[in-house]
This record gives structure tokens, C-alpha cells and sequence, in this order.
């Protein structure tokens, strides 16, 4: 559901109209990776996607109390074995490029852009930022980022996101909170 409600939005708004690949931080399982590659392919684009591949990494806990080591463990996932579910789910994907890595450890060439990019990785205040602001360096103008857990079970995620949209008030054309818990951000094509 989650993931059909993103790709089912953003498929219209996309549609070529603007310039860059795909990023994706935090691919959990790789699901939403892989919609991703069918939609960036037929923009003939290509998927970046990123995931630190260490379930103990996220110390967040939701308004349960239930960790994200917990909430992954559920998941059937741990630190020895996501990296190769992940990629044995998107193996079939010739557009996707995947890395194990921090994403506060990521660095683009200056040139890199990016018309969609998904964020749904370390749920800490510092990474939700710092994930923000990479991204949104990189997005294309007219591009759209969807951060996910907006008002879900982890109000710190919200709050973030709330600060970030004013911080950037300026640069955002438009930001809409949809099916999902995801705020989807359009950023402007001529900043003012």
C-alpha cells in the first residue's frame, strides 16, 4: 500500500518532464527499489539507491516503543543477510545501482542531479537532516523528494520535516503529506 500510493502519485508528475536519475536512501528490503527501477525505466533513467545494510545502525523507537532493530528484525532482516536480499530482489534490474553504504558517507559529482529521489533511511533527527540536505542539493528543479514516516509512530521524523520545509520555504514550489505517511516536496524551478 505504502509504496503503491508513492509510485501511483508521482508517475503522472514525472512523465520526463524533468531533468536527472532516480536516488532512493534506505531500500530496507529492496520493494520499493524495485517499483522504482520499472518507473525510471521508462524515463530511461537509472536508480541510485543506498542502504547501510546494518539493522543495529537506527537506534530510533516509534511511539510504541518498538526499535527499528526490533521493527527490522520482524522483518525477517539482519545485519548478515539484508545486503543480499536486497540484491537478489532487484537483480533483475539493469538500471539499478546499489551501494552499501552510510548515507552521511555519500558524495555526488557536482554534475549528478536527480528528478526523484526517495528518502526512507536512518530515522535519527541527524540523518533525516542530513539525508535532506544531500538530496535536496542534487534535485533537479521542478523535481520531487518523498520522505517517508511523515505523520506515522515517529512524531521526530515530522517535526524534522516540518523544520526543514521552513527552512527551505523558499525553494519549495509545493509539499503535500499523502497516503502512506509520506511527504512528497516539489522544489521550485526558479528559486526566488
Amino acid at each position: 500500500m505504502w509504496r503503491k500510493s508513492l509510485i501511483d502519485y508521482i508517475r503522472p508528475r514525472l512523465a520526463g518532464k524533468v531533468e536527472g536519475d532516480f536516488l532512493e536512501v534506505g531500500c530496507c528490503r529492496g520493494e520499493l527499489t524495485l517499483a522504482l527501477s520499472a518507473l525510471a525505466a521508462t524515463l530511461n533513467r537509472k536508480v541510485y539507491s543506498f542502504d547501510v545494510c546494518n539493522v543495529n545502525f537506527d537506534s530510533s523507537v516509534n511511539n510504541k516503543g518498538l526499535s527499528m532493530p526490533a521493527y527490522y528484525a520482524g522483518l525477517g532482516l539482519n545485519s548478515e543477510n539484508q545486503e543480499k536480499i536486497i540484491r537478489d530482489t532487484v537483480s533483475s534490474c539493469s538500471n539499478v545501482v546499489f551501494t552499501r553504504k552510510d548515507s552521511a558517507k555519500i558524495v555526488f559529482k557536482p554534475t549528478q542531479t536527480f528528478c526523484f529521489v526517495v528518502i526512507d533511511g536512518c530515522h535519527t533527527v541527524k540523518y533525516v537532516r542530513g539525508d535532506f540536505k544531500l538530496a535536496w542539493k542534487h534535485l533537479s528543479p521542478g523535481g520531487y523528494m518523498a520522505m517517508h514516516d511523515y505523520k506515522g509512530d515517529m512524531p521526530h521524523v515530522t517535526e524534522t520535516i516540518d523544520k526543514l520545509l521552513k527552512e527551505h520555504k523558499s525553494e519549495v514550489n509545493q509539499a503535500e503529506a499523502i497516503a502512506g505517511w509520506w511527504m512528497v516536496i516539489q522544489k521550485k524551478v526558479e528559486v526566488e
